[in-house]
């Protein structure tokens, strides 16, 4: 894998361990019962990030093929959808916290871009 790809999965974890921490504070204060499914929603979503690097470095790097690529979406998509599923079980809250834990990982990527836009213009 590239320097520059490990670098930003590093970052980008750095940023969703802080958002995971903050989350599953304010969380169990606030949204107790939630709490656990916020945290498994961002995991998930970093994994999938994580392995989707993974999947397209190796992909479009050594085999240049991209079917193994958009086969590796296909196959995180249902994991993630039964994971949710699984959550879901006749509470639909359990599968917003799901969801709003999953879109927290897009937190750390926009906050990873901000920084190398900054970092760009200096």
């Amino acid at each position: 894998m590239e320097k520059q790809t490990r670098d930003m999965l590093k970052k980008v974890a750095i940023y969703d361990i802080i958002i995971l921490v903050l989350t599953l504070g304010v969380s169990s204060i606030v949204l107790r019962e939630y709490a656990l499914i916020l945290g498994v929603g961002i995991l998930i979503a970093a994994f999938n990030f994580i392995v989707n690097a993974i999947v397209t470095t190796y992909t479009l790097i050594s085999t240049g093929k991209r079917t193994l690529s958009i086969l590796g979406a296909v196959v995180r998509v249902i994991i993630t959808l039964i994971i949710a599923m699984l959550f879901y079980n006749n509470n639909k809250f359990n599968l917003i916290a799901f969801i709003g834990g999953y879109s927290l990982h897009y937190i750390a990527i926009i906050i990873y871009g901000m920084t190398i836009r900054n970092q760009e213009r200096k």
